[in-house]
């Protein structure tokens, strides 16, 4: 990422602008994870 962005774009910056990104990833994955049922959905209605 460091070599397409400006040089005036510091690592600290960038670790900084993906914080938020990883944290609904984390948020989605613990949802999951405490309600399997949303992931099961449509393979129990195609399976049976």
């Amino acid at each position: 990422m460091k070599a397409v962005v400006p040089k005036s774009v510091t690592i600290g910056d960038i670790y900084m602008s993906v914080i938020p990104f990883v944290a609904i990833q984390l948020f989605g994955l613990i949802l999951l994870m405490l309600f399997p049922q949303l992931v099961l959905f449509i393979p129990n209605l195609i399976f049976g």
